[in-house]
């Protein structure tokens, strides 16, 4: 299931950095239908402890691209250094069937410039 159709930019401790997922069908590459399914981003950060959060599932209401699309958008607690960042997507459908995304992913996530002092 090949996610991450765009790089993502995530910055350390901040609150509006977003990761965009794309999940597909590993045989036909179509996007998948996303409709009552419970989608996880599990990510771990140099090789620290998993984390797991639930994405938002964009549903192609009116716009067709944007089937097989989930978000999620860091909170400033959800990455507070930078280094490198591993995830990989879990899909969970209404029947309770799991689906795992085979990469693991990997992100740089930017340390932000100290802040100036008065």
């Amino acid at each position: 299931m090949p996610f991450n159709d765009n790089l993502p930019e995530i910055v350390a401790r901040d609150d509006s950095s977003r990761l965009r997922i794309r999940a597909r069908d590993k045989d036909t590459n179509a996007p998948l239908d996303l409709t009552g399914h419970t989608v996880y981003v599990r990510w771990v950060l140099d090789n620290g402890d998993t984390e797991e959060r639930t994405m938002t599932v964009l549903l192609p209401t009116t716009d067709p691209v944007m089937k097989g699309r989930a978000d999620y958008v860091f909170l400033a607690a959800d990455v507070v250094a930078g280094g490198i960042l591993s995830y990989e997507v879990r899909l969970l459908d209404n029947q309770g069937r799991a689906l795992t995304s085979v990469n693991t992913e990997i992100i740089r996530v930017k340390e932000p410039f100290p802040e100036i002092g008065p």
